[in-house]
């Protein structure tokens, strides 16, 4: 599932001057927590598409801006735990 995190990756997040990047960080946090409160698969599912739709913006504003390091580890660390929420719930609806 990480390919569902990695397809429009992180480099394009980073935002000019104080907020951009913190912003997009804190969104990214809120929907790892989302997905982490989910219970099934279709609520995960339904966070992976309000999560695509969301960093389809993002990259339209913030273009092609490089994040520090880290901004990197710290992006990386919150795609990993949403990435193994997902993975329970999807592990879950398998063996149903």
């Amino acid at each position: 599932m990480k390919a569902f995190f990695s397809i429009v990756g992180f480099a394009f997040l980073v935002g000019c001057g104080g907020g951009g990047l913190d912003g997009v960080l804190k969104e990214v946090e809120s929907y790892k927590d989302k997905m982490c409160a989910c219970k099934d698969k279709a609520c995960a599912e339904k966070v992976k598409a309000d999560f695509d739709e969301y960093m389809g913006k993002a990259k339209k504003e913030f273009g092609d801006k490089k994040p520090t390091k880290e901004q990197d580890e710290k992006f990386d660390k919150l795609d990993d735990e949403m990435e193994a929420c997902e993975d329970k719930l999807t592990s879950a609806a398998e063996t149903k």
